[in-house]
């Protein structure tokens, strides 16, 4: 499962890295990321997986903020909204799903506007959280969260985001049809059969239909959509051809066999046409 950007419009205003601060002009290093545009007035902010609330709280910096987690592979992740409008309302423990509303964008703390600073922390398996130790595990989000076509983002911003397509097209498995599942992340979706065209984004999981297979560039390529491409490379996906399934054998009704004779063959031999052992002739009285 991808990692989800929290908002529904994505706007970068401030990135990850040495910048001057907005208010004193001095050089800091900014920890996380900055979203927002003019349009926000308070939207929605949103868990980016499925997560366990760590704390929530109020600073004179961070203004009323939240800090959830969840493990991933060998690592524990935490990440942080601050400057929400209101202090979100949970307790320590509680679940969130990917998605979930925690709070609402806000300008409270150390802030010139409405806007949600996102922190991301890739700490060791297992770490307790310390706001001192945000030089020490503090990364891009950009390269770890990601734009879902559900998402919109600003003209601004739109080179600054890795996309995740497919969203829409997720189905379920069905035997009369030919399905592909894609089981890893980071497969590349193109825009045709090659690995010279244009990249769409990575692929989400789950079953898709496909309509047309080609070879090129030593990879096989599954059509998904509409100029949308998948290749099965390092066992990224699961082939499902449909099954074929054969007719239902012809029932002769009651009726019908009225008007009829049937001869049942004895054994297998010739009788002006070969027949196998039990089959069946009908024919006219």
């Amino acid at each position: 499962m991808y990692e989800r950007l929290p908002l529904n419009f994505i706007g970068v205003t401030e990135k990850f890295g040495s910048r001057k601060d907005p208010i004193t002009g001095v050089s800091t290093y900014h920890y996380g990321i900055d979203l927002g545009w003019n349009k926000y007035q308070g939207e929605p902010v949103y868990a980016i997986m499925d997560s366990k609330v760590l704390y929530t709280s109020f600073d004179t910096n961070l203004g009323n903020y939240i800090v959830l987690t969840y493990d991933k592979g060998d690592n524990t992740i935490i990440y942080r909204f601050l400057h929400l409008k209101e202090k979100p309302n949970f307790k320590e423990g509680d679940k969130v799903l990917r998605g979930k509303e925690v709070g609402k964008m806000g300008t409270t703390g150390y802030s010139t506007g409405v806007h949600l600073h996102f922190e991301y922390w890739i700490c060791p398996k297992g770490y307790k959280y310390n706001y001192l130790d945000r030089d020490k595990y503090a990364k891009n989000p950009l390269n770890y969260c990601y734009l879902f076509e559900d998402q919109e983002i600003s003209e601004k911003s739109k080179n600054d985001v890795i996309k995740v397509v497919g969203t829409n097209l997720l189905t379920k498995r069905d035997v009369k049809k030919n399905q592909i599942e894609v089981v890893e992340d980071s497969l590349r979706c193109r825009t045709g059969a090659g690995t010279s065209r244009d990249i769409l984004g990575y692929i989400d999981f789950g079953i898709y239909d496909y309509s047309d297979i080609k070879e090129s560039d030593g990879y096989t390529w599954y059509k998904i959509g509409n100029d949308m491409w998948v290749a099965n490379a390092s066992k990224s996906l699961k082939v499902y051809k449909k099954e074929e399934t054969k007719e239902p054998e012809k029932i002769i009704s009651d009726k019908i066999l009225e008007n009829y004779n049937v001869f049942i063959c004895p054994k297998e031999g010739y009788y002006y046409i070969y027949l196998k052992n039990d089959e069946k002739i009908y024919f006219p009285k």
